[in-house]
């Protein structure tokens, strides 16, 4: 007794699909049967075995819920102290230039609720005498200014304008400025030919604000 060629195929199929860890083993035993044609009842007795093989050779699997809980940061900001190079008088009006500050900006709130700092700079007062002043109006941040992303994918839009009155130079939309950005905005300040010589001094308030 022996297998027909066309059953040998079929049976060689069966034991090929994944399901069947000792598929190899069938494969080995019933192509040495088939080769040495051994006896009815060996045979039969060979069948009953891959059959057996087969029934307990199932597979197994289990599906589990991994949970990851997020938890939000803080939306703030740090800052370092203005610059304005000194001037010398010359007669004539000038323009002296600077930076408002290495601005380091984070939010970790995880919320893409959006964000914006606002500048606002006083009247430059002289020390020697509260009479002589220089104009708000003539310190401005002069170009928009660049920004480094240091984590994120959705920067802030940078923004120039007058600082008498307050200016949202950074702000990002909904959805967007979250992670970690830095910028330094240059500003100028207009010098007219009639100031004072003397020190003069003026505040600066920025103000890191939630939402576009």
């Amino acid at each position: 007794m022996c297998f027909s060629e066309e059953s040998s195929r079929g049976f060689l199929g069966i034991l090929n699909k994944p399901m069947f860890k000792s598929q190899l083993l069938c494969r080995r035993l019933l192509v040495s049967a088939l080769k040495n044609r051994i006896s009815g009842a060996r045979l039969k007795i060979l069948v009953l075995t891959l059959t057996l093989i087969m029934m307990f050779a199932t597979t197994s699997s289990h599906a589990a819920r991994v949970t990851l809980t997020i938890h939000g940061g803080p939306l703030g900001f740090s800052s370092s102290s203005p610059t304005l190079s000194p001037v010398e008088i010359t007669g004539l009006d000038q323009i002296t230039t600077g930076k408002l500050g290495l601005f380091d900006i984070k939010d970790a709130r995880g919320t893409g609720a959006g964000w914006q700092i606002t500048a606002q700079a006083t009247d430059f007062v002289s020390r020697a005498d509260p009479g002589h002043i220089i104009k708000a109006a003539g310190l401005t941040i002069s170009e928009p200014p660049s920004v480094i992303v240091i984590a994120g994918n959705n920067p802030p839009q940078s923004s120039s304008g007058p600082l008498d009155a307050p200016l949202k130079f950074l702000s990002s939309p909904v959805n967007g400025g979250m992670g970690r950005y830095r910028t330094e905005p240059k500003v100028s300040l207009d010098i007219p030919a009639d100031t004072f010589s003397g020190i003069y001094d003026s505040t600066l308030t920025t103000t890191l604000i939630s939402g576009p």
